[in-house]
């Protein structure tokens, strides 16, 4: 989330330091990308799962 918001951009330029001159950052750009994109959409997979359960049992009180 800090990727993607911005936030974390600061220590982003501080490990780069630390990289090797022939390092691909191609590589390692794609590579953070879709981990972000991955870890996006799981979170929301469990975000909206929790939330339709919890609806689901609201709603067999609500009935009653």
């Amino acid at each position: 989330v800090f990727f993607a918001l911005g936030l974390g951009f600061g220590g982003v330029i501080a490990f780069s330091s630390y990289n090797k001159r022939d390092n691909n950052c191609h590589f390692d750009a794609v590579l953070v990308s879709f981990i972000n994109f991955f870890t996006s959409v799981l979170a929301t997979l469990v975000v909206f799962a929790v939330l339709g359960f919890k609806a689901n049992i609201m709603n067999d009180k609500c009935v009653e």
